[in-house]
């Protein structure tokens, strides 16, 4: 292995272990933060870029059968994964607006898997700018192709990440006991609770009678205000659903100003003191795709809680996660930017060193 090449392998492995001791960590302390997901997953991409490094810096003929597996298979599977999920997204719209309606909502996945295509594309157009790199309009496209492309390539990491740590904080939460219940509001068909929301009741009435078996004493908030469409409030719905599947009127306590999740926890809590009842953990009924930001954001208003997931129809169950990715990238909508801006930067650097220097690891390709 070359000299370069053992020094690179050495710092990304060690840093690999480092992110990944830090994502391990955060998650062992709040388990809550959507980001955590993000620092395992750039501590396995590291790990990978580490092997392909070392697979570079490697004499010819010298490479492990293992080490080309580690370095080709990847390559060569992610593009394919990739285009086999955006069609499946592009699909999933049409199916969404056939059953649903058609509205911003549910045009999320085909949005979202055009950005994974237009991705796949700059990348495309990256090999044949490096192919060509020994005219000067190679050059440029070497350097802007990716420039252009970093936004779509940030934003897919963090979609596979969030998917990830969401799938395994999902079997993180357990069954959600706890001395209060709040269920989350979904909008109603007309004056009545929508399947999606009965779901979340449902969730909400389990979650309750373990509280009771338990010897809690627990209560009920049910959260949800009045839509624009809607004839009465959510949280009134709600409540009457649970009333004639037997849960007591004088443990339903109604919410019925808020319009979004953060205001549901913040006015569930609101609601609780007004009435001044004592409780040290909520639990928060919602729909599985939303427990994770529910919870995200229940950690940033410095609330105790737990979260119990309500199943999704299988149709319905994309179109609803990519709306709360979504949610959540705007929420943190500084971090999106600020990793964009390091992408562009680090790639600008690299072909800055390589262009400069004469290309010491044989990186640009033909005609150098």
């Amino acid at each position: 292995m070359t000299t370069w090449a053992m020094y690179a392998t050495a710092v990304l492995f060690l840093s690999s272990l480092a992110v990944i001791a830090v994502g391990t960590v955060r998650t062992w302390q709040e388990p809550r933060r959507p980001s955590n997901g993000i620092w395992v997953s750039f501590g396995v991409v590291l790990l990978w870029i580490c092997a392909v490094v070392a697979g570079l810096g490697t004499e010819p003929g010298t490479v492990q059968s293992w080490l080309a597996i580690i370095i080709v298979y990847p390559i060569l599977a992610v593009p394919l994964v990739l285009l086999a999920l955006a069609f499946f997204l592009v699909i999933n719209s049409v199916v969404v607006a056939r059953r649903e309606r058609l509205n911003l909502a549910t045009l999320a996945p085909a949005a979202i898997g055009g950005l994974i295509v237009m991705t796949l594309v700059s990348v495309v157009l990256q090999v044949a700018a490096w192919l060509a790199s020994g005219s000067s309009l190679g050059r440029v496209a070497v350097l802007l192709v990716p420039v252009v492309a970093s936004p779509g390539v940030v934003i897919v990491f963090e979609l596979v990440a969030y998917a990830l740590y969401a799938f395994v904080y999902s079997r993180m939460t357990g069954e959600g006991d706890a001395d209060v219940v709040v269920v989350l509001g979904s909008g109603l068909a007309g004056d009545q609770v929508t399947p999606l929301l009965a779901s979340r009741l449902d969730a909400g009435m389990a979650a309750y009678e373990r509280g009771c078996v338990a010897g809690e004493n627990p209560v009920i908030v049910v959260s949800g205000g009045k839509g624009s469409d809607e004839r009465r409030s959510e949280a009134e719905a709600m409540a009457e659903y649970l009333a004639t599947r037997g849960v007591p009127a004088e443990k339903i306590i109604l919410e019925s100003g808020s319009t979004s999740t953060e205001e549901n926890l913040a006015f569930s809590v609101a609601a609780l003191a007004e009435r001044s009842i004592a409780w040290t953990t909520m639990a928060i009924a919602t729909s599985n795709f939303h427990i994770m930001r529910a919870a995200s954001l229940a950690r940033q208003l410095g609330i105790s809680s737990s979260s119990v997931g309500a199943p999704t129809a299988a149709y319905y169950l994309p179109s609803a996660f990519l709306r709360e990715f979504a949610a959540t990238v705007v929420h943190f909508r500084r971090g999106t930017t600020v990793a964009s801006v390091l992408v562009m930067a680090g790639w600008i650097a690299i072909c800055w060193y390589v262009l400069s220097w004469g290309d010491p690891a044989g990186f640009v390709g033909p005609g150098q």
